[in-house]
């Protein structure tokens, strides 16, 4: 769950879909960003969805905005049950390589470049 990970990853995958984009004669620098954001949303949404499954009823919002020790708390619990659990790190890491595979089924859906020279 190193730090690193949430940042060479989605560079990494970047990186193959601009080759990809690439051979379908797009531009390699916009296919490479847009993966990094896809990644990093899902990122994202996937810390909402297990900030959801651990807070599931017992969370008070009211409480939350007003309260400090009580924000301070529940950012506690929340990283200890990251760590206490493997899953919802995995589940977070599974919608970030989510938005990637969004990314390069689009990109999957344009013609390569051979195949618009042959028409």
């Amino acid at each position: 769950m190193d730090f690193t990970l949430f940042l060479l990853l989605p560079v990494f995958l970047g990186l193959r879909n601009a080759m990809r984009a690439k051979t379908k004669g797009a531009s390699m620098a916009l296919w490479g960003i847009l993966t990094f954001i896809f990644f990093m949303v899902g990122l994202l949404l996937g810390i909402f969805i297990s900030f959801a499954a651990v807070f599931k009823n017992s969370l008070d919002m009211a409480r939350l905005e007003k309260d400090v020790q009580y924000n301070q708390q529940v950012a506690y619990e929340f990283t200890q049950a990251m760590v206490g659990n493997p899953v919802h790190f995995l589940a977070i890491m599974m919608c970030g390589f989510g938005g990637y595979l969004l990314v390069r089924a689009i990109l999957g859906q344009k013609p390569d470049i051979e195949q618009i020279k042959m028409q």
